[in-house]
This record gives structure tokens, C-alpha cells and sequence, in this order.
């Protein structure tokens, strides 16, 4: 019976030998698996990009080309439009100083013709119709119909500067070309559009260099008395009136020595006494 229990005891023994080899021998299969099925996976995914993106490669590489010289052309443009706005500025100023030796206004317009969108442009307009309205104040002094003439040629300047691009108009130009245009208007004895124009460029830019100038240019548009006194300036003519009258002015006395006979003795010969001591012919 020992024996027999002996025999039971090492069959027991035998199987969990056989449990725990067979255990053994499938924990490495189990491990090695997944590293086997990762490394699949991982190869899979890169074929598949490799073969999604081969058909594409040529696309992508003038894609990229493509965005290279977009960028170079835009560099290219943005360089040029500096370039042209110096050349305008370095114009007006060259104008300018002419201007300023000369009272010449042509380089003024010059430049306002050949760059008429630019904001070098419109100050060119804008710095003419200033200097024409200058130029027709003080003629109209003493030639009124010549200085009316060139108040209303320098409205055309400033109302090219009214009419171009908002882009190209600095708040400082939109106030100046207000302020001359409303100016020429009253100077022409327009009062209506002198005083619509100061309005606005006092609702505009109340705080303005120009806004003082605008108020009192806005009370004389506005006043009664201003137009009726612009009206007698304007229908104005002169009258010869001839001689002034009152006691006249008598002649200024003459200053000239008269003419007075000398003695016989007294006049002097008719011809040049000989120097003392000084004999012809000496050598």
C-alpha cells in the first residue's frame, strides 16, 4: 500500500513538472508576439506613407518651388514700391526748393501730373493751389481781374486734391486741402461753399492747426455785413478825379546858382597859365 501511495505521489510530481514546463514554454511565445505584431504594424504605416506620397512627390516638389518664388516675387514688388516712393518724394522736394528761389510752380505740377494717386502727388497739387492763391491775393491789389484769375486756378489744384484717392490722403492733406479750397471760395466772394467747407473741417478735425483760422473764416462767410462789404469791394471801379481840390501847391524854388558877369580884370584867361618853373623843351 506504501507503495502504491509512492506511486501516486510521483504521478502528482510528474504532472506539475509537466504544468509548469508546459507554462514555461508559452510565456516567451506569448511575449515575443506582440513585439512581433508592433514591429509589422510599424512597418505597415511607413509603406503606407511612402506609397501615398510617391505619387505626389513631383506636385509637392514644384509646390515648394512654386512658394519660393511667390515669396521672392513678392519681395521683389515690395522693394520696388519703396523705391518708386522715394523717387516721388525726392521729386517734390526738388520741386520744392525750385519753388522756394524761384516762385516757379511748373515742378509743382510736374509732379502732380506724372504720380496724380500718390501722396507725394496731391501735397505737389496742393503746395501750387497754395502758391497761385498766394500769388492772386497780392495781384488782385492792384489788378483785380488778373488775381481772380488765379484764385480760381488754384480751386483746380486743390479739387484734384479733394478728388483723389482717400489711400493717398494724409488726415494733415485733408485738412489743408479743406481749408485753401474754402479760402479761394471766399476770396472769390462764394460764400456759401466757403462757409460749407470750413464747417466741415471744423466738425472734421475740431483740434486741427487750421481749426482757429476755419472759425473766423466760417463767421465772415456767415456775416451780413462781410458780404455787403465784399459786394462794394467787388463792383468797385476807379474814378479819375482829376486835379485834388484846395489852395494849390506852389512852385518849389529853384536851387540853381545864376549866371554873374565879372569884371574885365576878374575873368579868368582864356587859356592855361604856364606852371612855375616849368620849361618847354626840357629834358
Amino acid at each position: 500500500m506504501s507503495q502504491t501511495m509512492n506511486q501516486k505521489t510521483a504521478s502528482k510530481k510528474n504532472k506539475k513538472n509537466k504544468k509548469r514546463v508546459k507554462t514555461q514554454a508559452r510565456k516567451p511565445s506569448s511575449v515575443a508576439a506582440p513585439e512581433e505584431e508592433t514591429e509589422e504594424e510599424v512597418l505597415t504605416f511607413g509603406d503606407k506613407l511612402l506609397h501615398a506620397v510617391t505619387p505626389h512627390l513631383t506636385t509637392i516638389i514644384f509646390a515648394m518651388i512654386a512658394g519660393f518664388l511667390g515669396f521672392a516675387a513678392i519681395a521683389f514688388i515690395i522693394r520696388g514700391q519703396s523705391d518708386k516712393k522715394a523717387m516721388e518724394w525726392r521729386e517734390l522736394s526738388n520741386a520744392t526748393s525750385i519753388a522756394n528761389r524761384t516762385g516757379e510752380i511748373s515742378g509743382w505740377k510736374q509732379v502732380a501730373e506724372t504720380y496724380p494717386e500718390a501722396t507725394a502727388g496731391l501735397w505737389a497739387s496742393q503746395m501750387a493751389g497754395d502758391q497761385q492763391l498766394r500769388m492772386g491775393l497780392e495781384q488782385i491789389t492792384y489788378n483785380r481781374d488778373s488775381g481772380m484769375g488765379m484764385i480760381k486756378k488754384s480751386k483746380e489744384f486743390f479739387q484734384s486734391v479733394l478728388d483723389g484717392p482717400a489711400t493717398a490722403q494724409t488726415p494733415m492733406l485733408k485738412q489743408a486741402s479743406h481749408f485753401s479750397m474754402a479760402y479761394a471760395h471766399e476770396s472769390l466772394g462764394e460764400f456759401a461753399e466757403a462757409k460749407v467747407l470750413y464747417d466741415k473741417l471744423l466738425s472734421d478735425a475740431p483740434d486741427s492747426a487750421f481749426a482757429e483760422h476755419a472759425r473766423r473764416g466760417s463767421a465772415r462767410s456767415g456775416s451780413e455785413d462781410y458780404v455787403v462789404l465784399y459786394d462794394k469791394f467787388d463792383t468797385w471801379d476807379e474814378d479819375v478825379i482829376g486835379t485834388a481840390p484846395g489852395p494849390q501847391v506852389p512852385e518849389r524854388p529853384s536851387i540853381d546858382f545864376p549866371e554873374v558877369d565879372l569884371p574885365a580884370g576878374d575873368k579868368p584867361p582864356a587859356e592855361s597859365p604856364t606852371i612855375p618853373g616849368a620849361a618847354s623843351g626840357s629834358s
